[in-house]
């Protein structure tokens, strides 16, 4: 009888509780950043010159944009017990994010947070970001020796880029380049997301991943052009390389090359149309059930 009474207060409770959640929701119109942390912005002045850019955070987006008063500035979101580290360390900006919280404060709402950097000048040596879950943006007007990004489900977008060499680490997230120019090789590792490049050149190119799948247009590498998939499809719209090879196991292998190639295919079950050419470097593609579809055009 007893655990009776227990089992029917506990769901009054529940319902209690539940009926007060909506209320306060319906009052801050379904707004579940009501119920979260407060957060402040906060600026950060840099007044020491550097060269490499240095990023550790989590969650937060983080963008970069052009300096308009030549002054570099860091804005971000911050709350009482997430705060940032902006400082200048051996030629190097050095933004870290500071988290005090204990285990049970880590249940609360909280939207997504941001990180602005404004940087004075166009050029710099390296760039080096580890994040989690948010976003990187990196615009035009900026130049680096190399970028090095590593991130899990956040997606990373470079535009209107150069840069000496490019590394690209992502799990569940996105990556997509638009107009990059590189004069080194670009590495892209993605497990199920998906990437996108667009207008993109480089001496190699290498992407792997898994289940993610992978579009190239107008993307030229003067060496070696290198993908690996699992179940992603692969997608190629006048590209080339001097050197070509695609290995995916159930995607299709599809699109347009725009010089001639010496081909060499191996699939169990797809279908294979491709040119049937004699000259020119070799391209190297295998599936397992996935098609291989390819034309050359001038």
């Amino acid at each position: 009888m007893a655990k009776k009474v227990w089992l029917i207060v506990g769901a009054v409770l529940v319902v209690i509780g539940l009926g007060l959640f909506l209320a306060v929701m319906a009052a801050h119109h379904w707004d579940l950043s009501a119920l979260g942390v407060p957060t402040h912005e906060t600026t950060y002045q840099v007044k020491e010159e550097f060269q490499r850019i240095q990023i550790d955070t989590d969650t937060a987006d983080i963008v970069f944009v052009p300096s308009a008063d030549g002054t570099c500035s860091v804005i971000c979101d911050e709350t009482a017990k997430e705060t940032y580290s902006v400082s200048v360390v051996n030629d190097t900006l050095l933004i870290q994010h500071r988290d005090t919280r204990k285990w049970y404060e880590f249940f609360g709402f909280r939207g997504k947070s941001r990180l602005i950097v404004h940087l004075p000048k166009q050029q710099y040596v390296s760039l080096l970001i580890g994040e989690s879950t948010g976003d990187v943006e990196i615009p035009g007007d900026f130049s680096f020796d190399s970028i090095s990004i590593t991130a899990s489900t956040g997606r990373l977008s470079l535009a209107d880029v150069s840069a000496g060499e490019i590394n690209l680490a992502v799990s569940t997230g996105r990556v997509a380049l638009k107009n990059v120019r590189c004069a080194g090789d670009v590495r892209i590792g993605v497990s199920t997301g998906r990437t996108e490049l667009e207008n993109v050149t480089c001496r190699n190119l290498t992407s792997t991943g898994s289940t993610g799948r992978i579009e190239m247009k107008n993307v030229i590498a003067s060496g070696k052009l290198s993908v690996e998939r699992s179940t992603g499809d692969v997608k190629l719209d006048r590209c080339d390389a001097a050197e070509i090879r695609i290995e995916t196991s159930t995607g299709d292998v599809t699109g347009t090359l725009l010089s001639e190639k010496i081909f060499f295919t191996d699939t169990d079950t797809g279908s294979v149309r491709v040119p049937k050419t004699t000259t020119g470097g070799t391209c190297e593609i295998t599936t397992d059930t996935g098609d291989i579809i390819l034309e050359i055009v001038k």
